[in-house]
């Protein structure tokens, strides 16, 4: 098979990717949905819109790569763009046809050159005589662009919540839900009642979802995916081991056959490795495949569709790890699946909706692929987070499970939407949640 190599991203429903240099025009492309062929793109500022638009013909390396319907857009302001007012929010670019606006992102190069752009001008009248500096970080196309650099084990971002460790793999250690803290044994009877009671939430919204999808008719799965520490955790600091309340959510609900245990395969596995990326959070594209093929197989869906997926295809992909601990989006070469007819076919599944939340959040974003060819003729909706996402890599589930089923709708959040699932009426529904959210049981 050959090697070809592709260079993946990340995107919403459209990407700003340049400004002019004097900040009075911006251009790059927006998605196109049934039912607007000819979206509005308008530039808010302040919350007042500024300019004028003219949208262009179709890019075609974003249709051939994403598999969707876009236009070229060029907006035209009346006045220049606030230096930084895109990384800040005091700016921001938005599908105004579509209600509620869908907002568009920002390209990793415009982004990191709006963000330099605002730290100058909050910082002292010297630091803002001098121009930012333009950092270009090529694109790799060959194993032979990346070269090792050697930096000390231990390593850790400035903000403290990730760290480097050994071959390079980065891990996320902090943030918000202080993952690394989670792994701490229990030292008391209080502690342990904690952790059995939080079990006991999750198992009591398991079943609640289960009533639900038994009296509407629908197959459900759950599955919790463990984080790259707990799998790779020799890397660091210490044995592979799951979170003392990952360790007692799965005791909890071992009886329940619709829960899908990931962790255990994960942690049994000869090359633990491969099912992560080295600078990222989140899976690699093998890894985001067992997934799938683990709720696949409680699904009772046939085996033989996704053992067609072959990983021969060099692509690059960029962490969501290394900018905080070395400054800088890496790159890193993945291994892609290979086209096939079946699992992985040229044409990308049609994307026929597609929605942002208001403000900078995730929560709340929604995509609906159709493919009428899928292997899998059924309807099917996950209330899942960024190990689903929107579908643009093979790093991610979605972009198997909109691949593998005639319609598949991803809806961004921790709980069940019933009022959702009652209108779109699917034959199989999945949750799914990652261990370092475990401490915060979801409503639904």
């Amino acid at each position: 098979m050959g090697d070809e190599a592709t260079s993946v991203g990340k995107r919403s429903i459209g990407t700003v990717e340049q400004i002019s240099a004097d900040r009075t025009q911006a251009t790059g492309w927006v998605g196109c949905t049934p039912g607007d062929r000819e979206p509005r793109v308008a530039c808010l500022l302040r919350g007042e819109e500024t300019g004028t638009v003219e949208l262009g013909e179709e890019r075609s390396d974003v249709q051939r790569k994403l598999g969707l319907d876009n236009r070229r857009f060029t907006l035209v302001f009346p006045k220049p763009l606030p230096p930084g007012a895109l990384a800040s929010g005091e700016a921001t670019v938005v599908v105004a046809s579509r209600v509620p606006n869908e907002r568009l992102r920002l390209g990793t190069a415009l982004n990191e050159r709006e963000r330099v752009l605002l730290k100058v001008q909050q910082g002292t009248e010297a630091e803002a005589s001098q121009p930012p500096v333009k950092r270009r970080i090529p694109v790799p196309s060959t194993r032979e662009d990346l070269v090792p650099v050697h930096f000390p084990l231990g390593l850790v971002s400035a903000e403290g919540d990730a760290i480097l460790g050994r071959d390079g793999y980065l891990f996320l250690i902090g943030g918000t839900n202080k993952l690394r803290a989670l792994y701490a044994s229990p030292e008391t009877d209080q502690q342990r009642i904690v952790l059995e009671t939080l079990a006991q939430r999750w198992k009591a919204l398991f079943l609640k979802r289960k009533a639900y999808c038994d009296s509407a008719g629908i197959r459900y799965v759950q599955c919790i995916i463990p984080e790259k520490l707990t799998v790779l955790r020799d890397l660091l600091d210490g044995p592979p081991m799951r979170t003392p309340l990952l360790d007692e959510v799965e005791r909890a609900v071992q009886d329940l056959d619709y829960c899908v245990n990931a962790s255990g395969p994960f942690l049994q596995a000869n090359d633990r490795k491969g099912f992560w990326s080295r600078n990222d959070t989140h899976l690699s594209p093998f890894g985001a495949w067992n997934v799938m093929g683990m709720l696949g197989e409680r699904l009772g869906l046939d085996k033989s569709v996704l053992s067609r997926a072959t990983f021969e295809k060099t692509a690059f992909y960029r962490g969501d790890l290394s900018r905080r601990v070395i400054g800088i989006g890496l790159w890193e070469a993945q291994m892609d699946p290979i086209v096939d007819a079946m699992v992985a076919p040229t044409q990308a599944p049609a994307l026929i909706e597609s929605a942002e939340p208001p403000g900078r959040g995730h929560i709340g974003t929604r995509r609906v692929w159709k493919r009428d060819d899928a292997p899998f003729d059924l309807r099917v909706v996950a209330f899942a987070n960024s190990f689903f996402d929107t579908g643009e890599t093979a790093s991610r589930i979605s972009w198997w499970a909109s691949r593998l089923f005639r319609e598949f709708h991803f809806v961004w959040g921790p709980d069940f939407d019933f009022a959702y699932l009652d209108r779109v009426r699917p034959n199989i529904v999945i949750g799914q949640t990652i261990e370092r959210f475990l401490p915060r049981v979801a409503k639904y």
